[in-house]
């Protein structure tokens, strides 16, 4: 992964800086390939893709959110839909940034209406979010399309699609004077400097013309002069796209086929979809397949105009050459760079990797970056198939990773249950031995000297007896008090368990009984209860503990730790072969773009968006009677004292600085309780403005701060008090769950601090909600003071965050969690705040 960053990092270098630096990036790839282990950056640039939402709300920018839905909806998009790619690509966006803080890496953050030649310059690594899900790098190296044009005023600058009108106010990214400026010798020639990843398509600029084209395949000397609605050339990552929908066949043209052939041949609509389906896949080419695909788009067959018999419509080649005969020509690269009128005479060439592959020294750089990252890859696998369990991912978690955990060293859930069932199997066989004495009439006294004291085989039962307790001693003494790990003790058990119940059933006088059910029902429960206990400690106790102990040691501030862990492995994460269903968006287009149908079709069914999707309206409470206003007052009024206290207080202790110089201290209070959190920082606000707003405002706090799914006024004692419920989404990447609280709030100026504060209530009228957890929050406060350096426009703002989560949690997951909260909350509140600032200034 290090040298696929580091190729990143120059390729993105490349074609967002309209440079053309093969030279320097061979040179610096064959420095780093010597010394590949040290690169850990230290600037990362991440870029977030622009969503679907996000682009119809920047064409929508003048509606609220309710009439921005409700526009969506008569115009028969699917609002949700959207809403959910876009929160789910802000989730991965926010999960990459957590780890960055965790790493002490330095970040910026920017999308494709605030990405800079400059911002790009300024990275050590450019990490791109959002797109379509191609989640599996099983990619080695995918091939890429180089352009040349050659001709007459081909150095015009190019322009992006999105700037023709799409994106009001959005700045030009490309930009004439970011060009070099060609000598005079290259005034005819010009290699553009983008690699396409996906296509470039050649054709009339108005869709309503008919492109003219000469087209010449490898270096074939005659042309082919074709009419068309366009020309795609496509790599094999653009092959499951715009490539495939051209060449694609439907039922219809297949059952009309058949139906010529064979007028007499019925045909299934199952053979027909079988016929369409093994068609178009066989459209599929692998994405580090040597060669170029063309697709013919519309080729026009007529008398008048036929198309020559030895031209295929759609094909493979290694260099395919066009001229242009269109009036008004462009050249479109991945769906975003455009050039504005294509000359006579315009080559697609020889399609490249990312380096030249015509080229010696460019073959033994591509060799070598192959062997590092097999060597990898092998060494991913080996790893897996050593370890018992793979690593967990900062995503995928369970409640079997809780059930495994040691909370504060004391013994696990799961263990917990392991030696309850020991006991069980002990008092069950104990009883099972008491009903076979009390059916067979003997009482507890003559069956113990007829079975314990004159103990023989061949008619005693208590030897079953005598067994349970044995196992129940060698089990809990090695798996309760020694805390063993292997599975060798229960192993033992049960194989010496099983070997003398046979010897049993062949010794035992069964001639003696009258109705030996009791007694065979005593044998069989206990060999079938040691085989349970050897299952259930192999195939759960270990998993899990396992599971979670090695996700505690991945959560470990290491600088080897990756940036992004891996997610639970799979088998197919190492598979060479591509699905061919995968769909590569081109550059710069809006996610999902290619449709408006429900997300939930195309995500992972465990994947759970950090909000809740049910819509909560609380029900009425009754009015306050005029004891319970006295009474909230009054806690009110001691929450300042209280929060002041903690404001001013000496005992907090520095855990985390991050690189906006944001200070996360903690304070402990008991054991059980853990910590109380603190983060403080400063914000471009005045201070009474910014406490009055995060009051006043409190039910629009969903739609900037995704930490909260839920907030509502439940009830107005007076202008300053008030009562308030909030519901929070999943945290610690799904292990602690949705959790909701009602909080009494106070705002008050209290010495040299702006505060809003505030407590958690009881409220018997508001009844808990279905998979959610109520919380129960201390003394908190949010407090703002004027700056240090007298800027009124400026404040050093605090939140004190006081809260019990409830539930069976580890506390260090607690501890973290509540820590990266502290954190995205100041992210969310600042881009927040600067939204507002530039809005209020247009």
């Amino acid at each position: 992964m290090t040298v696929l960053c580091y190729l990143r990092r120059n390729a993105v270098g490349t074609l967002q800086n309209f440079q053309s630096r093969s030279t320097y990036l061979r040179k610096s790839l064959r420095i780093f390939l010597r010394n590949a282990s040290s690169f850990i950056p230290k600037r990362v640039l991440i870029v977030s893709k622009l969503t679907r939402y996000h682009f119809e709300r920047l064409r929508a920018s003048d509606l609220n959110e309710e009439q921005f839905k409700r526009k969506l909806l008569e115009r028969g998009s699917n609002y949700d839909s959207l809403l959910a790619g876009h929160r789910a690509t802000k989730e991965v966006e926010n999960e990459v940034v957590k780890v960055l803080k965790k790493m002490n890496i330095e970040y910026k953050k920017v999308d494709r209406s605030t990405i800079s030649r400059s911002s790009v310059m300024w990275a050590d690594l450019v990490l791109p979010i959002g797109g379509d899900e191609a989640g599996e790098y099983s990619i080695l190296m995918r091939s890429r399309i180089r352009t040349t044009l050659k001709g007459e005023d081909i150095w015009e600058p190019p322009f992006h699609m999105h700037e023709e009108g799409r994106l009001v106010g959005v700045e030009r990214f490309f930009s004439a004077d970011q060009l070099q400026t060609p000598s005079p010798d290259q005034l005819n020639q010009r290699q553009l400097p983008w690699l396409a990843l996906n296509e470039a398509f050649v054709a009339e600029i108005l869709a309503a013309k008919t492109s003219t084209l000469l087209m010449k395949f490898d270096d074939k000397e005659n042309f082919y002069k074709i009419k068309s609605s366009g020309l795609c050339i496509s790599t094999g990552t653009g092959s499951t796209s715009w490539y495939k929908a051209i060449n694609s066949i439907t039922p219809q043209v297949v059952q009309q086929i058949l139906s010529l052939a064979d007028s007499k041949r019925n045909t299934t609509d199952v053979e027909i979809d079988r016929i369409c389906s093994d068609f178009n896949g066989s459209l599929y080419m692998h994405p580090e397949e040597d060669k170029l695909c063309y697709a013919i788009r519309d080729a026009m067959a007529t008398e008048v105009w036929p198309v020559p018999k030895c031209l295929q419509r759609y094909s493979s080649c290694k260099k395919l050459t066009v001229k242009s005969l269109c009036l008004d020509g462009g050249l479109v690269l991945d769906g975003g760079i455009a050039l504005g009128v294509i000359p006579k005479g315009h080559r697609c060439g020889s399609h490249q990797r990312y380096f030249r592959t015509m080229e010696e020294d460019d073959r033994e750089i591509r060799t070598a970056v192959e062997n590092i990252l097999s060597g990898s890859i092998n060494s991913q696998r080996s790893s897996y198939t050593q370890q018992s369990l793979t690593r967990m991912s900062d995503i995928v978690l369970s409640e079997d990773l809780i059930a495994g955990e040691r909370h504060g060293g004391r013994m696990s859930n799961v263990r917990r249950f392991f030696c309850l069932f020991v006991t069980f199997d002990l008092l069950l066989t104990v009883l099972m031995w008491l009903i076979c004495t009390m059916i067979a009439g003997e009482s507890i006294q003559t069956a113990f000297m007829s079975q314990v004291v004159h103990y023989r085989i061949k008619t005693s039962l208590f030897d079953i007896v005598m067994a349970a307790i044995c196992r129940f001693t060698v089990l809990l003494l090695f798996y309760a008090l020694l805390h063993l790990n292997h599975w060798i003790i229960v192993a033992i058990s049960t194989a010496t368990t099983c070997a003398f119940l046979l010897t049993k059933v062949f010794l035992f006088d069964w001639t003696a009984c009258n109705q030996p059910v009791f007694q065979v029902l005593l044998i069989l429960s206990s060999f079938v209860l040691s085989w349970a206990e050897a299952w259930f400690f192999d195939f759960r106790v270990i998993p899990q503990e396992t599971h979670a102990r090695n996700w505690i040691q991945n959560m470990s501030d290491t600088e080897r730790a990756p940036l992004i862990r891996a997610v639970t492995a799979d088998p197919r994460q190492y598979s060479s072969v591509e699905p061919s269903r995968t769909f590569y968006t081109p550059v710069d287009s809006p996610a999902h773009s290619d449709t408006d149908e429900d997300i939930s079709r195309r995500q992972d069914p465990t994947r759970k968006l950090s909000r809740t999707n049910e819509v909560f309206i609380p029900k009425p409470l009754p009015k306050l009677t005029t004891d319970m206003i006295a009474e909230y007052k009054r806690i009110a009024s001691s929450l300042m004292k209280d929060c002041h206290g903690l404001l001013t207080s000496k005992d907090w202790k520095t855990e985390i600085t991050t690189s906006n110089g944001d200070v996360v201290s903690c304070m402990p209070i008991n054991k059980s309780e853990g910590k109380i959190m603190k983060i403080t920082g400063t914000i471009d606000a005045p201070a009474n403005m910014l406490i009055n707003w995060l009051f006043d405002d409190i039910e629009a706090t969903p739609t900037w701060n995704k930490l909260v799914t839920e907030s509502i006024k439940l009830q107005c004692i007076d202008e300053d008090t008030d009562i308030i419920y909030q519901a929070t989404s999943p945290q610690g990447g799904g292990m602690i769950g949705a959790r909701d609280f009602i909080i009494l709030r106070h705002r008050s100026k209290y010495g040299d601090y702006y505060v809003s504060s505030g407590m958690s209530v009881t409220i018997k009228a508001f009844p808990n909600r279905k998979n959610v957890v109520r919380g129960e929050n201390g003394v908190s406060c949010l407090a703002a003071e004027e700056s240090p350096d007298g800027d009124s426009s400026k404040c050093r703002f605090t939140w004190i965050l006081n809260t019990n989560l409830k539930g069976w949690l580890p506390q260090k997951l607690v501890d973290r969690s509540l820590s990266t909260a502290l954190i995205n909350f100041m992210f969310y509140l600042r881009k927040h705040l600067d939204e507002y600032q530039r809005n209020t200034a247009t």
